[in-house]
């Protein structure tokens, strides 16, 4: 479990930097152009590391979840929040996306055998969300309600990124690096052609900055959190998984404080005690290792 909750935190590192990057790249990107580098350049990456490790992509029936994944996990998410950042801002953003644990907790309970849904569960992502909005503070609530087009738009990518997050639990077992590959390989059929047909981007004139930011969100973002991902929700389950979105604003916090010289104070402790608290009622197999221990 110390690994599982080791990954978790890296995992919610990989995607928490993806925001400042996504803010970047729109700059002079179009969201779903953006979303298509993106995932080809990852692909590219992960196609590289299959031949050297020489394995394979999956065969058969199994491309269906694949293509789910793509859709639900990359494509949708990717535009959809990248199209909601350019107007509402990321502590706002931040706060919609912690809904994700409690997307994932309802359909775990619907469409897995091993996750089901009971009060203490849910009592655990709320306590887990408050601490977000403790964190973030009450003051970035007051943009909801704003530009609801934006604040749906990243609402329903977080629902997506659940969806992802139950989906890769259906998966038969395999290496996190083949199953990364092959959701790129879907993901990047159904986005590539959206970014010629709907962005032409051979007359798009993309700042360096931006181009360095899409590179950042392919490799570290991208390809080695599906690394990561994937290993996770084999060993963590889904509803584990979900809850990276709380630590993502408490990753932006530490960062703040190492590089920027950024005070931490009550209040940001107070989050992070409510965060940890949601985690552990949340996880079954934390709580009983901890018992078993006493």
């Amino acid at each position: 479990m110390g690994r599982d909750l080791a990954l978790l935190v890296l995992l919610a590192t990989m995607w928490g930097s993806a925001f400042v990057f996504i803010k970047l790249g729109v700059a002079t990107v179009p969201p779903l152009t953006l979303a298509a580098a993106r995932i080809v350049l990852a692909l590219v990456l992960m196609l590289a590391y299959l031949r050297l490790r020489r394995l394979r992509l999956p065969r058969g029936r199994v491309w269906l979840v694949f293509a789910l994944l793509g859709l639900v996990g990359n494509v949708a998410p990717f535009v959809l929040i990248s199209w909601g950042e350019i107007v509402i801002d990321s502590a706002l953003a931040a706060i919609l996306m912690a809904v994700g644990p409690l997307f994932t907790v309802l359909l775990a309970h619907a469409f897995t055998g091993d996750e089901r849904l009971t009060p203490l569960k849910l009592l655990g992502v709320l306590i887990g969300l408050s601490g977000v909005v403790v964190l973030i503070g009450a003051d970035a609530l007051a943009g909801l309600g704003d530009n609801v087009a934006a604040q749906l738009a990243v609402t329903v990518g977080a629902f997506g990124f659940a969806g992802a997050n139950v989906l890769a639990r259906r998966l038969p077992e395999m290496p996190p690096a083949v199953a990364g590959a092959a959701t790129l390989v879907a993901a990047a059929v159904l986005a590539v052609p959206l970014s010629l047909l709907v962005d032409q981007p051979w007359n798009l004139a993309p700042s360096a900055a931006s181009l360095g930011a899409i590179a950042v969100l392919a490799v570290w973002s991208t390809a080695l959190a599906y690394l990561v991902f994937f290993r996770l929700v084999a060993s963590g389950g889904a509803t584990f998984v979900s809850l990276n979105n709380y630590l993502i604003p408490l990753v932006g916090l530490a960062w703040g404080a190492l590089a920027l010289g950024e005070g931490i104070g009550d209040r940001q402790i107070a989050a992070l005690a409510l965060i940890l608290l949601g985690i552990f009622v949340t996880n079954d197999q934390l709580r009983r290792r901890l018992v078993r221990r006493d």
